[in-house]
């Protein structure tokens, strides 16, 4: 280590319990601004879940010190609220100003959630620090919209996911959180393009809470237990059902 090191590299140092990434990808165009019967909007929501799914992994000591958390926002370009790193006790989805406008370039989003992945990967490795297979949280209330060529941009950022789940790499769970995924084909094709593995996840408008603390406590599962190492994917059955919550 350089005696120029960062903070993030003296973090690494110091504490080398095995990583597990999360990068949550999350849809702020404009419709994620439209309220329920509650008054709430999907924005508000969202950041209800976020704050669930710090506070289940502030609940438990291992998944603490495993798990960094990113959270990238999309519309009609992405941008990064939160890059890879361990939650502090201060932490709150207020801290991220999640702000719906414009359009909703999933395939854009995506491709930053990679970008950075691929950097913090490198970091790891630099640093000697192991981490488990990342996860990759895709979350939209409708198919991909945006300028330009944003249905190339999808194209190749589910190619690049698909490869990665192929070689059991990340796992990946398109989450759909529009009013009626059943009556909505094109966001059934945008969000299942991303996963062979996993069926679209639909959370309807009032779950998101229920959803992210389902993640929270399968990370800490994988933080406390490890991964299955012989199929190197995990099996969502063996976790928890988010329905049942």
């Amino acid at each position: 280590m350089s005696m120029y090191a960062t903070n993030e590299d003296l973090e690494l140092a110091s504490n080398t319990s095995t990583r597990v990434p999360v990068c949550v990808c999350i849809d702020t165009s404009g419709s994620m601004s439209k309220k329920d019967d509650s008054g709430l909007s999907r924005i508000d929501r969202v950041k209800e879940g976020v704050d669930a799914l710090f506070n289940e992994i502030r609940n438990d000591e291992m998944a603490l010190y495993s798990a960094e958390i990113c959270i990238i926002g999309f519309n009609t370009t992405p941008y990064v609220l939160r890059d890879f790193a361990l939650l502090k006790d201060t932490d709150r989805a207020t801290d991220y100003p999640l702000v719906s406008g414009g359009k909703g370039d999933i395939g854009l989003g995506v491709k930053k959630g990679l970008e950075l992945l691929e950097k913090r990967k490198q970091k790891y490795k630099d640093s000697g620090v192991e981490y488990y297979q990342p996860w990759l949280i895709i979350m939209t209330d409708g198919h991909s919209t945006g300028e330009g060529n944003y249905r190339e941009a999808l194209a190749e950022a589910q190619k690049s996911v698909l490869e990665f789940e192929n070689n059991k790499k990340m796992n990946v769970v398109p989450v759909y959180i529009g009013y009626n995924l059943q009556e909505d084909a094109k966001a059934q094709a945008d969000l299942g393009g991303f996963s062979k593995k996993n069926d679209i996840q639909d959370i309807g408008s009032t779950r998101f809470s229920d959803f992210f603390i389902w993640l929270g406590k399968s990370v800490s599962i994988i933080a406390n237990e490890g991964e299955d190492q012989e199929s190197e994917h995990i099996d969502f059955s063996d976790l928890f059902d988010w329905t049942q919550i």
